[in-house]
């Protein structure tokens, strides 16, 4: 089920398309990642649900979601070597 929606594994994180997906390696830790709340998974069911379309409306969350996600994914690619 998790690749026919596009959840792709590696190394300290998954990836719904386009948008970062934690939780993150329980070896790496920061007051960033402690912070670290996207609510996805309400953003998935409304577009399921709603009759937006799906892929400027998911453009536009994670648009709006940026400076949430950005800063802890910067933390993680320097920590991993990414």
């Amino acid at each position: 089920f998790s690749s026919f929606l596009g959840f792709s594994s590696f190394p300290g994180f998954s990836s719904f398309p386009g948008f970062p997906i934690f939780p993150v390696s329980s070896t790496f830790s920061s007051p960033t990642k402690d912070m670290y709340s996207v609510a996805y998974g309400d953003k998935i069911n409304e577009l399921v649900t709603g009759t937006d379309d799906i892929a400027s409306s998911w453009d536009a969350f994670f648009e709006e979601s940026k400076g949430m996600w950005e800063p802890l994914l910067n933390e993680l690619n320097e920590h991993f070597g990414y």
